[in-house]
Formats: structure tokens, sequence, C-alpha cells
């Protein structure tokens, strides 16, 4: 031992232990930038998700209405905002002897505002912690509307988001409505009405249905009843068909709540679609993004030509939802449920499509049946050959690694 203190004492055995430790300090230093430069393996846990198999149509809403119309110019107010249902017989809107257009606009945002501070009046006990959490849902909404683009959905809810800060405000305060406020601006509107003059027409509603602050000009013209004589033959004569111009028409009335939508595709995009069944639809760029179950009421094809019309119909008309005759729908064809895998994950082996998970730090082989492909993802499920195991839920999936086989170790 004493031998072994001296030898590494002096001259020599100094330099030999410096040696040693070098080599040692290299070899580790060099396993670490080895180690940072191997890939290491890159997982994917199987989750379950389910895929919209989705189509887009343009087409044409066929409706009854009939634009209201008064007899001469004037200062216009309505007394129904758009989508706002009327009862038969109901005043909806008045026209004023002075045509004053700035005074008119202003009435029209006086009335608004009542409207919208009514509509903000707490009917039920709401906390502040239940209102933020709405208001910030919405805003993360609007911001998201906003990026995609979708600018008449954003217009309609961000008088919804007005409606819920001012709720909070209430709430804050202990209050349930805005009453003196309301009583103000009622006092402002009727200097603005007398300003206008007399009031020498009202408009009444002669039946009960959906008002809209605007008229197409086809209104009579693509009826409901029109849509039930559409076919790939007359499609397009029956869509091009010009509007009609009311010089005095002050907006329209709705008055069915049928309605159909009409599209003319081809064979390729209508297949899957079948008659008597509902679709879950979607219009593209409406205020209204609401799903809308329609049903399929006829599916006309024309063989020769490929040409393929399709009549969808509804009785919902949600508050918001815009009347335009032009517009594109998305049609949820079917619905897949499954497990998500990559499809970078994905191989063929023996004749079978299969992929490797992580295992107790090993590959193992996983028999998998695709179902649907979206955005960089397989949808799986387990109806497979039955001769290895099928893949399962968080099971690992290796994505990275190549000439794996069953059995490698892997990490």
């Amino acid at each position: 031992m004493n031998g072994v203190k001296r030898f590494f004492g002096s001259k020599v055995g100094r330099i030999v232990l410096y040696s040693v430790l070098s080599a040692l300090a290299a070899v580790y230093l060099i396993y670490h930038i080895v180690v940072n430069f191997v890939p290491k393996t890159e997982l994917y846990a199987v989750k379950e998700a389910e895929f919209d198999d989705t189509e887009v149509f343009s087409g044409f809403i066929f409706k009854d209405d009939k634009a209201l119309l008064v007899s001469g110019s004037g200062s216009v107010e309505r007394m129904f905002s758009n989508g706002e249902k009327v009862n038969a017989g109901a005043a909806v809107a008045a026209v004023y002897s002075k045509k004053d257009d700035d005074t008119a606009s202003q009435l029209a945002s006086v009335d608004r505002e009542i409207y919208i501070l009514e509509k903000s009046a707490l009917t039920s006990k709401t906390s502040v912690g239940e209102l933020d959490a709405q208001i910030n849902a919405l805003r993360l909404q609007i911001v998201e509307k906003t990026a995609a683009g979708e600018y008449s959905w954003v217009k309609v809810h961000s008088e919804e988001l007005t409606i819920l800060m001012n709720k909070r405000e209430l709430a804050a305060k202990g209050e349930s409505d805005f009453g003196a406020q309301i009583a103000s601006l009622n006092l402002q509107r009727d200097a603005l009405r007398r300003s206008l003059g007399s009031v020498y027409e009202t408009v009444y509603a002669e039946s009960s249905g959906i008002f809209y602050s605007h008229s197409d000009g086809y209104e009579g013209m693509m009826t409901y009843n029109d849509a039930l004589y559409l076919t790939p033959a007359n499609f397009d004569e029956m869509t091009n068909m010009a509007p009609r111009e009311h010089e005095n028409a002050i907006g329209a009335l709705m008055t069915d709540f049928r309605w159909y939508f009409v599209c003319k595709t081809d064979v390729e995009k209508s297949d899957g679609f079948l008659t008597d069944t509902y679709y879950a639809c979607t219009f593209i760029g409406n205020a209204c993004s609401d799903v809308i179950n329609m049903k399929l009421e006829s599916k006309l094809v024309d063989y020769e030509s490929g040409a393929v019309v399709l009549r969808f119909s509804s009785s919902e008309v949600p508050p918001s939802f815009e009347m335009t005759r032009f517009q594109s729908v998305r049609a949820v064809r079917q619905t897949y449920k499954g497990l998500c895998v990559p499809v970078t994950a994905v191989r063929m082996i023996d004749g079978r499509t299969c992929v490797y998970i992580f295992k107790k730090g090993v590959a193992r082989l996983r028999e998998v049946n695709i179902v649907w492909e979206l955005d960089g993802l397989y949808l799986v499920n387990g109806e497979t050959s039955g001769e290895m195991p099928a893949i399962a839920l968080n099971d690992l999936v290796v994505i990275n690694e190549k000439n794996l086989y069953d059995g490698k170790i892997v990490g």
C-alpha cells in the first residue's frame, strides 16, 4: 500500500494518474456528445378522436317571403331587428314625413342602444365570475373568427359581447337593469321622432313571420314551391333570374319557417349523401355558425352529364341566421370514431398495415385498420386480421425509428 502511495507521489506516478483521469474525462465527454447527436426515439400517445367527412356545396336558398313596401319616400324607423319573429298585424316600420338620413340614422342607433340595454337586464341570479368566463370565451371566439375572416359572425357576436359586459356591470353593482338609462334614451328617441315630422305611413305585417331589414328583389320568385321543380337540366335557368327592383322596399317578411337549400354538384361530391337522411350543416361565412340539421329530401342525378341536384330542407331559423340567397354549406357526410396514429408511423409488413409501439424499452408490432385520414393523422380501429395484437388506447407509437423489428431495443 505504501509502495502505491510512493508511486503516485512520484513525478512518474503523477503523470500516469493525470493521464488516466484525462482519458476518463475524454470518454465521458465523447459519450455525452454522441448521446446528444443520436436522435431520441420519438413517441406518440394513441388517443381517441372523431373525424368528420365533410363536403362543401354552393347553392341557393328558396323560401316564401314578400317585400315590405311603402307608398312614398321619407325617413323610416324599423321596429324589429333582423331575424326577429313578428306576429300578424304587428307594426314593423313607421315612415315619417321629413326625409333626413342623418336623423334617421341617429334614431336607428338609439333604438339599437335601447334594445341592447333591455336585453342586458339580469333576469336570474348570475355571479360576476360566471359572466367573466362567458366574456373571455366569447372574446377568444371573436379573435379566432376575425383571423378567419368571418366578419359577419363577428359583427353579430360583438353585440352579444356588449350585452354580457353590461350584465357583468349590473352584477358587480348589485343591480338588475338599466332602467334610468333606458328612460333617458326614450326621451332622446321621442325628440328625434318629433324632428322627423309626423308619421304618414305605418307598415304592418299581414301575416306572422320573420323580419329582415332588406329586400333582395327575389321575394315571391325563388319560393319554397319553386324548389320542388329544380332538376339538373333547368337548375341554371331557374337560379339565374334577374331580381325585381323595389324602389320603396323597407325590408322583407319571411312568411313560412320552412325553407330549402338547393345546390348543383357532381356525382363524386354527392356520393354517400342519401335521401330522407338528416345531415349536420354549417353555412360558411354566415353570421350564424350554429349547426343546422337539414334533411336531404331529394337527389336528382343526370348520369349522362354527371350533374346532381340536392335539395335540403329545414324549419329551423336561428335568430342571427342570414337568409342571403346564394350561400355555401359544409355538410357532414359521416362521422368516424376511433384511435389516432401519425401517418408517418404506419408501414406495410407481410401484407398487413402496422405500427411499432414502445413497450418496456423494446419495439412491439401492432396491427391497425385505417378508417380515415386528416391533417397527417390516420383514424384507425381494432377491426384487424387477428394475426397480431391490435393497437390500443394510450399505446406509445414509435414514429422516427428506421430498421425496426419486433423485439428491437429502442430508446
